[in-house]
């Protein structure tokens, strides 16, 4: 006969406890539920982890797997389930073999063990349940358990209304941040505290004690994410190697105000100590002391802010005061930046920087440091886009060092730009657009006031009638240019007025060919694209006006199909020519990936050119074809792609230019990257040379090398130089790299600049960085 369980209901008025007996003698139904827990407890890993197989440690870790570097993981098991429910949210239920209740009203008990109430479960040998006192006194490998957290101990004191617990010969883990340690105390509190007393602390995984932390008194606060410990002591391996009163560290990833990793430099010396401050999720900022040898003390500073109104803008500053090795001088720098985007029509944008002096970029290496020094900008702009319009309003001017040609200030640049189809529909394959472009730009020089100033207006409209088909492209346009320009400053007296017009004619055409072939059991497009570009400008003189913002363009087989071959709006470069391209594409037709593009192409002069760059000149072209240039990429496939450019004057038989790089990306740390850059300067005719080799090669699941060579062809001289080792563990990481660089020239001898770094991260605590 089956013997029904006893149900007992405590009358405590903050919590209902229902209790389940299975008794040894009950019938057989009612010992298998009692053997389902003992069994689910008993088969889970006693720590809540699971070691990985060896053979699974051997490859190389994919980064996108979070936990790849540790030889295990942390895993909350299933629950227990008691299969009872009940509507009170307070409410407490319990399961035993056996148990047995005193006048008092407390209950004891014994053999399988498990309480449940809301998220904390509790398994153990021996269970005493206070109703009166709320209490729960658990005796015998315990075993307590929240959402994300484990703790095991010989015994233990619960307070089931607050949830707080101490806990004796202790042990704890909480899953998803990979925290573990022991303790002689551990007393926990139900608003996610953690207090540990004469314990332990570490985030490596499983069976990896490469460090931790011992202290006194170690808390925790999951929910401020962050630990401290009194009279801390940090072990590696064993090795006791800092000591400290008072320790404050982060316990999870989210932002926390404390210090960044410090870096030292022991050649200078230079030691810095960045200081991270989260002001609000959309605010921080970091502050960074530094002591510099001879220098002095310097500070540096940035500053983060994410708004709807402003958008993302970055302040960052440095200030050394009174520099001992620059004459006493202050030393300064401001890097403001702000992009801004309200919604799909209006944006705007702010970029400005200031420098005391050219030097400081090679003097301090700061994570802000702007890399070109011949001029710095100083622009704000806003945007407006949509279908039809588009209009900018910018000022720009820049900070000129001297010993470099200063460069014109626009204020303002203004730019209102219009394509409107008058004949035809959006999306089909015959369109008249009628386009224009209107600019006007007030151009002045702050430092030299010999040199003119200008107002500049532009306007430029066209008639373009497109038909566009998948078999070519057929594009007859006709332009018309106009440039007013009023001149003022010492050389222009009399405030001259200069107006250019120009009529611009021109037809782009093009086919596409194709045939299809099978490779390999692989279905292949291949594509032959002819395309040709007719454009006549008529001379107009233009000798007499000032360079504002044009310069030359560097050939290659984009342009071919350029109207102007100037850059900016103060030359229009006359010229009748035909340009003739040949492209031809390898598509894979199962996944349309194009693996292979070629491109050939080169100009046909049909008149001289006379309109030249150089202010005054009487100077006249008369070639009457461009060098070749050709264009060549090609994917590979998913990890290797190349691509390269060359343009040959077959004329003279001269190289005039060579690009040619190659990236390799099997995945972050496994990369290679070469490059090749070959120029002649049609100025001066000085050859640049110049090849680059970087490099990150994984090793082995723990070790990558890591390498840069950039190395001057012409010169035979290294511009920059890095090599190092990176190991990245579990628990910790780190490097040691070599970098030597050229930093300038004095008297005909390189000046460089080298040195050694070294870099120690231990994860979920701290980290600093060695210079030598």
């Amino acid at each position: 006969m089956r013997k029904t369980p006893i149900y007992w209901v405590s009358r405590v008025p903050s919590y209902f406890i229902i209790l389940t007996l299975m008794l040894s003698e009950f019938s057989l139904g009612t010992e298998d539920t009692a053997n389902i827990s003992h069994q689910q407890v008993q088969h889970w890993p006693a720590n809540d982890w699971i070691l990985k197989p060896e053979q699974d440690l051997i490859p190389a870790c994919n980064i996108s797997e979070p936990d790849c570097l540790c030889q295990g993981g942390y895993i909350e098991p299933p629950r227990i389930d008691l299969e009872l429910s009940s509507n009170d949210p307070d409410a407490l239920f319990a399961a035993a073999n056996s148990y047995s209740v005193n006048e008092a009203g407390v209950a004891e008990l014994r053999g399988n063990v498990v309480i449940q109430q809301q998220d904390i479960q509790v398994e153990s040998d021996k269970v005493i349940l206070d109703s009166k006192n709320s209490l729960a006194t658990i005796k015998g490998k315990v075993r307590f358990r929240q959402t994300d957290f484990l703790l095991l101990g010989e015994q233990a004191v619960v307070n089931l209304e607050s949830k707080d617990a101490t806990f004796s010969k202790a042990e704890y883990i909480t899953h998803s941040k990979g925290i573990r340690g022991n303790a002689e105390i551990i007393e926990i509190t139900g608003d996610g505290g953690l207090s540990i007393t004469q314990g332990s602390y570490t985030s490596c995984g499983p069976n990896d004690n490469s460090w931790r932390v011992q202290g006194s008194n170690i808390s925790l606060d999951q929910n401020s994410g962050w630990g401290t410990a009194k009279h801390m002591t940090l072990r590696v391996h064993d090795i006791p190697v800092f000591y400290s009163p008072y320790f404050r560290f982060p316990i999870d990833d989210t932002r926390h105000t404390g210090f960044l990793y410090p870096s030292f430099n022991l050649n200078k010396p230079d030691l810095a100590a960045p200081y991270y401050i989260n002001i609000a999720p959309n605010y921080d900022a970091t502050i960074t002391p530094r002591r510099i040898g001879h220098r002095g003390e310097m500070l540096e500073g940035q500053f983060r802010y994410l708004t709807h109104k402003t958008g993302l803008g970055i302040l960052d500053f440095g200030y050394l005061p009174n520099d001992g090795d620059f004459d006493y001088q202050d030393r300064k720098l401001v890097d403001w930046t702000q992009s801004s985007r309200w919604n799909d029509n209006w944006s705007a944008e702010i970029d400005m920087h200031y420098a005391s002096d050219k030097e400081y970029f090679t003097d301090f290496d700061s994570d802000f440091s702007i890399q070109s020094i011949s001029h710095l900008d100083r622009k704000a702009a806003l945007y407006y886009e949509d279908d039809n319009w588009g209009f900018s309003t910018k000022i720009h001017s820049y900070q000129t060092f001297p010993g470099i040609a200063p460069q014109y200030r626009r204020l303002p640049e203004i730019d209102l730009n219009s394509d409107h189809i008058i004949a035809g529909q959006a999306g089909s394959a015959s369109q008249l657009h009628w386009l224009n472009k209107m600019e006007y730009v007030y151009f002045e020089q702050q430092l030299d006031t010999t040199v003119p100033s200008a107002h500049r207006i532009s306007i430029n409209t066209a008639i373009e009638w497109r038909l566009q088909f998948p078999w070519g492209h057929f594009i007859p346009a006709s332009r018309f240019q106009h440039t007013h320009y009023r001149l003022a400053g010492e050389s222009n007296i009399n405030n001259k007025e200069r107006d250019i017009s120009s009529p611009i004619t021109s037809l782009d055409g093009g086919l596409i060919f194709e045939r299809s072939f099978s490779l390999r059991g692989d279905n292949w497009l291949q594509t032959l694209e002819p395309r040709l570009f007719y454009v006549n400008i008529p001379y107009q003189v233009q000798s007499d006006v000032p360079l504002f913002n044009t310069d030359s363009t560097d050939f290659s087989y984009g342009q071919l199909f350029r109207e102007n071959r100037f850059a900016g709006g103060d030359r229009l470069g006359d010229t009748e020519q035909i340009s003739l391209g040949l492209s031809s594409r390898l598509i894979n037709a199962d996944n349309g990936q194009e693996i292979l593009r070629a491109s050939a192409g080169q100009i046909f002069y049909l008149k001289d050119r006379q309109v030249q760059l150089a202010e005054g000149s009487t100077e006249i072209s008369t070639l009457e074809r461009s060098a070749i240039a050709l264009e060549l990429s090609a994917q590979i496939n998913e990890k290797l792609q190349l691509s390269g450019g060359t343009v040959w004057d077959e004329e003279i038989n001269t190289l005039e230019s060579a690009n040619f790089t190659a990236d390799y990306e099997a995945h972050e740390k496994r990369r290679w990257n070469f490059g090749y850059q070959y120029r002649v300067d049609s100025g001066s005719g000085d050859r640049i040379a110049q090849s680059k080799i970087g490099f990150a090669q994984k090793l082995n699941s723990k070790w990558t090398l890591i390498g840069l060579w950039h190395f001057d062809l012409e010169n035979n001289t290294t511009i920059e130089q890095l090599t190092g080792l990176t190991y990245e563990s579990c628990c910790w990481n780190n490097s040691i790299v070599y970098r030597r660089k050229i930093t300038g020239t004095t008297d005909n001898t390189q000046e460089s600049d080298y040195g050694i770094f070294f870099q120690v991260e231990l994860k979920g605590l701290t980290g600093f960085e060695v210079e030598i």
